[in-house]
């Protein structure tokens, strides 16, 4: 995590660093391995798309509890019609607290 975010690796390199500690006598968990926290690393087991949410919140000082919020709303506005919508669909999020 901290490699990708000083922009030393992409989080597209992931399955690299997964293969590393496969073959690096460690006693670090994978979780540890990689520098995600138990949330994020459970999250990210399930849902391997939630890495880019969970950068952004992490780069931003964002609470990991907003990564599914994020990553639902850009969901959403990736799936937009107009230009707007995803600026009305941000807007929102922040009026109503969702998002700080």
């Amino acid at each position: 995590m901290e490699k990708v975010l000083a922009g030393d690796v992409l989080d597209t390199e992931i399955d690299d660093f997964v293969e590393q500690w496969h073959q690096t006598k460690t006693d670090q968990s994978l979780a540890e391995f990689l520098g995600f926290t138990d949330e994020e690393y459970a999250l990210w087991v399930e849902q391997p798309e939630s890495l880019r949410s969970t950068l952004f919140c992490r780069k931003h000082e964002i609470k990991f509890s907003k990564t599914f919020e994020l990553r639902e709303a850009h969901r959403v506005a990736a799936r937009s019609q107009r230009r707007g919508d995803a600026y009305e669909l941000l807007n929102w999020l922040k009026k109503t607290g969702r998002l700080d």
